[in-house]
């Protein structure tokens, strides 16, 4: 007989959609896309700032974050508004890996689940940075 246990991590994956969420909103972008299936998460969010990166065609700032198992990575994202898509600096100096704790005990580890969360928020910041856009933006010009 298979086992079909998966471990859980806290924080949860809606708890994570809803910080990197706040967040965003209080930058003044917005969410465009989120798959959520209660193990996996992954969002991109495009925010105002913007750059043309050839004539006629621009990018927007963002951010992509994905959660799955243990690890929470937040990246920079350029926008393109031309054709609709997107491009992940998965190498840019403002990426950052946290990661999520197991959940085995009956108590919730509290005040490290909160140092997660703060260390999110402080991500989705760092990758909304201007210079994290800029770098982002240079390369979709090459």
């Amino acid at each position: 007989m298979t086992s079909t246990y998966r471990p859980e991590y806290v924080p949860s994956t809606q708890q994570i959609s809803a910080i990197f969420a706040d967040e965003i909103s209080s930058l003044g972008g917005s969410v465009a896309d989120v798959y959520d299936d209660g193990q996996r998460l992954f969002m991109r969010a495009v925010l105002a700032s913007t750059s043309e990166v050839r004539p006629g065609d621009a990018v927007n700032a963002g951010i992509a974050v994905r959660a799955i198992g243990p690890e929470i990575v937040v990246h920079p994202y350029t926008f393109r508004q031309v054709c609709s898509n997107g491009a992940i600096a998965a190498h840019a100096l403002q990426s950052r890996r946290l990661e999520r704790l197991q959940f085995t005990e009956v108590f919730l580890p509290v005040y490290e689940i909160a140092v997660i969360k703060a260390d999110l928020v402080d991500a989705v910041r760092a990758s909304a940075t201007a210079d994290a856009f800029a770098t982002s933006a240079a390369t979709a010009r090459v």
